[in-house]
C-alpha cells in the first residue's frame, strides 16, 4: 500500500489511492475583522455587504498607505484587503450568497479559500504537467480533490497542508488533464469534419477520464429511426491511453446559441436616457457596450477585457461571433456613466483566431478614449484586473456581467464552473470553437446569458477568467488564458493586468 509523507493511502475500488487531510487537521483561517463585522451586522439586523463596503472605504480614507496603486483612476471599491481578502472578492462572495440563497458569512466560510486553492493547483500543474489530472472544489466548497495520473507527489502533500479546508489527494488515476485536453481537442477537430454534424459540445470528466460529446445532427438526420446510423457514422478514434474513453450522445437540439442579438434596438440606457446626469468618463474599459448603426443606436454585444501587446500597444476584445453575425467593420464603444458623450469607434481586426471565440478590436475614429486595466464588474462599477487566470479549478465560483442581463446599477450574477475545457459548435454558426468554460448559475430556471451579453467579462475578485460566448442550459465562456496562444491572438498579446493595483 503506497504512502505519502508517512501517511498511508487508502485503496479505492477503482484502483486509485486516496490521502485525506481532514478540515480539523488543516490550518484555521483567522478573520477577526470580518467576524466582528458579521457579529455587528447580525446584532443590528443588517446585511453584511454594506458593513464591508463602509469598513473598506473608512480604511482607505484613514490609511492611504493601505490603498493599492490605481494608475488608471479610482475604481468603484478602494483596493484594500480585510483580513487578507480583497474587498472585491468579499463583495463577489456576497453575490454568490445571494445567488445560492445562503448567508454572506457562510459564503465567505465556504469559498474564500478558493483563491489559495487555485494557487496550489497552478503550482502543481506547473511542476507536474504530465501527471496532474485536475482539481475539483466539492461538497459546496468544503472539500478540494486533487488528482494525479500516477503516485501522489510529496510536494502535493506539502502544499495541501497549507490549505484551510479538507483536501483529498488521489493517486494512480491513470490519466492526466493534459491527455484529456489533447484528446478532446483532436477528437473535436475530427468530429467537426463530419457533414452530418450541425452542432456539438465536447467536454471531459476529470474524475473518470471519460470524454463526452453531445451532437446535434443536421435537420435531415433527426428521425429517431436514423439515430443508430448517425451514431455509427460518428465513431471516433479511441484515445491512445486505455484508461480514457469517448462517449457520444445524439440530441435533436442542443439549444446552443450565440449570446448575440442581430439588429436589436438599443435600450433606453444605451440611448443615453438614464445616465445623462453622470459625469463623463474618458476611459475605455472592459465591460463596455458595443453598438452598430450610424449613430450607435443598435446595440449588439459587450466588451470583455483590455489587451496589451509586448511592445505596449493596446486593444480591447469581445466575442468574434459578434462580427460574424453583423458583418460590420466598425462599431461604437460606449462606457457606462454617459452613453451619449463617452464613445469611440472600434474596428474589427481580421487577425482574430478561428480556434477561439474572441476578437481583437482597435480604436479607429477621431475621438479616442484612454485604455485602462479596468473592467465594469457591474453597471457603473469599474474594477481593476490584477491577474489573468489560467486552468480554473472546477467547482470554483465566478461572476459575469452582460449588457442585457444586468441593466440595474450594481447588478451581476455568480455561478459555478462545471467544466474547464469545452469544445463546441453553435447552431447556425460556422467553425469549431475551443477553450470554453461552462458555468451554471443558480435559479429556477437557472439564468443564462442573453442576446447582447456576448463578449462580456467573466471574473472572480480581480482575476479575469473568460469572455461570454454561447448560451443554452449553461453559459459558455472562452477562457482568457487562450488569448496568448499561438492559435489565439498570438504570444505577444495578453490581458492587460495591474498586479500592484
Amino acid at each position: 500500500m503506497p504512502s505519502v509523507g508517512g501517511i498511508q493511502a487508502v485503496e479505492l475500488p477503482d484502483g486509485t489511492h486516496r490521502v485525506t487531510l481532514t478540515r480539523e487537521s488543516q490550518p484555521k483561517p483567522e478573520r477577526p475583522t470580518i467576524n466582528r463585522l458579521v457579529a455587528e451586522a447580525k446584532s443590528a439586523g443588517a446585511d453584511l455587504r454594506p458593513a464591508l463596503e463602509k469598513y473598506a472605504r473608512d480604511l482607505a480614507a484613514a490609511n492611504p498607505s493601505e490603498v493599492a496603486d490605481q494608475p488608471d483612476g479610482p475604481a468603484y471599491y478602494p483596493p484594500v484587503k480585510i483580513d487578507g481578502i480583497r474587498i472585491e472578492e468579499l463583495i463577489d462572495l456576497g453575490q454568490v450568497a445571494e445567488d445560492e440563497g445562503i448567508p454572506h458569512a457562510e459564503a465567505i466560510n465556504r469559498y474564500a479559500w478558493q483563491t489559495t486553492l487555485q494557487a496550489v493547483h497552478n503550482k502543481l500543474e506547473s511542476a507536474f504537467p504530465d501527471e496532474a489530472s485536475g482539481t475539483n472544489l466539492l461538497n459546496d466548497g468544503r472539500t478540494a480533490r486533487i488528482g494525479f495520473k500516477g503516485k501522489i507527489p510529496e510536494l502535493a502533500l506539502q502544499l495541501a497542508r497549507t490549505l484551510p479546508g479538507e483536501v483529498e489527494l488521489i493517486g494512480d488515476k491513470g490519466f492526466s488533464k493534459k491527455e484529456l485536453r489533447e484528446t478532446l481537442e483532436s477528437s473535436s477537430k475530427e468530429l467537426g469534419k463530419r457533414a452530418e454534424v450541425a452542432a456539438y459540445v465536447g467536454k471531459y470528466d476529470i474524475e473518470t477520464g471519460v470524454i463526452h460529446f453531445e451532437v446535434e445532427p443536421q435537420k435531415g438526420l433527426k428521425d429517431p429511426g436514423q439515430r443508430g446510423a448517425v451514431l455509427s457514422a460518428l465513431q471516433l478514434q479511441p484515445p491512445v491511453n486505455p484508461r480514457m474513453r469517448i462517449e457520444i450522445k445524439v440530441s435533436d437540439d442542443l439549444n446552443l446559441r450565440p449570446a448575440t442579438p442581430v439588429g436589436q434596438k438599443a435600450s433606453a440606457a444605451a440611448d443615453g436616457q438614464k445616465a445623462s446626469a453622470a459625469a463623463d468618463d474618458p476611459y475605455l474599459r472592459g465591460g463596455g457596450i458595443l453598438a452598430s448603426g450610424t449613430t450607435g443606436t443598435v446595440w449588439n454585444c459587450t466588451s470583455a477585457f483590455n489587451l496589451i501587446r509586448s511592445d505596449g500597444y493596446h486593444s480591447t476584445t469581445s466575442s468574434r461571433h459578434c462580427w460574424e453575425f453583423s458583418g460590420d467593420q466598425y462599431w461604437f464603444y460606449f462606457n457606462h456613466p454617459n452613453y451619449t458623450g463617452n464613445r469611440t469607434t472600434l474596428g474589427f481586426t481580421q487577425n482574430a483566431s478561428r480556434q477561439y471565440d474572441f476578437s481583437r478590436l482597435v480604436q479607429s475614429g477621431s475621438v479616442n478614449l484612454t485604455f485602462t486595466r479596468t473592467f465594469y464588474a457591474a453597471l457603473n462599477r469599474p474594477r481593476y484586473v490584477t491577474a489573468n487566470g489560467t486552468s480554473p479549478v472546477e467547482g470554483s465560483r465566478v461572476c459575469f456581467f452582460g449588457r442585457t442581463s444586468h441593466t440595474t446599477d450594481g447588478e451581476y450574477n455568480c455561478g459555478t464552473i462545471v467544466d474547464s475545457d469545452v469544445t463546441y459548435r453553435m447552431t447556425g454558426m460556422p467553425g469549431d470553437w475551443f477553450g470554453g468554460i461552462d458555468v451554471i448559475f443558480d435559479g429556477s430556471p437557472p439564468p443564462v446569458a442573453q442576446g447582447g451579453d456576448s463578449g462580456g467579462p467573466l471574473w472572480y475578485g480581480n482575476t479575469a477568467w473568460g469572455i461570454t460566448s454561447a448560451t443554452g442550459g449553461t453559459t459558455t465562456f472562452v477562457a482568457t488564458d487562450r488569448i496568448n496562444d499561438a492559435d489565439g491572438l498570438g504570444t505577444a498579446w495578453n490581458v492587460w493586468t495591474c498586479p500592484t493595483c
